[in-house]
């Protein structure tokens, strides 16, 4: 019984120790609610590749620029790996934007009408969250 009460302090001052809660961040936006209009006999189809990033900045996690110093934000993450977030936001984009084409990030087996490939060289985050 002596036991009890030191171990209940020691679980309650761990507890104490937890860091901020962590927030989730998305690249996108809730879907639009504009009418769909209809692709017609021969859609023009939009192939959109994967959006290529700095390897270190490709990941859940979110790196933030302190001047030259690269950090690991202690409270942010984002949603999905960041490739994968951007790719789906300019796909949602240019889906809104060119309602009677196909818009899609699945690989084809026919060549596409227009293809689009980005590649970021930067993608900077300050401490700021500019």
């Amino acid at each position: 019984m002596r036991r009890l009460p030191g171990a209940l302090a020691m679980a309650l001052a761990l507890a104490g120790c937890a860091g901020p809660p962590l927030s989730t961040y998305t690249v996108s936006l809730p879907p639009s609610q504009a009418a769909e209009a209809p692709l017609g006999q021969a859609p023009k189809v939009i192939a959109v590749s994967r959006i290529v990033l700095q390897s270190d900045m490709d990941g859940t996690d979110m790196i933030l620029r302190d001047g030259s110093v690269l950090r690991r934000s202690l409270t942010g993450r984002w949603g999905s790996r960041l490739s994968v977030g951007m790719t789906d936001r300019l796909t949602e984009r240019l889906a809104a934007r060119y309602p009677r084409a196909v818009v899609t990030t699945t690989p084809l087996t026919d060549a596409p009408t227009v293809s689009i490939r980005v590649t970021v060289g930067r993608f900077d985050i300050d401490t700021a969250g500019n």
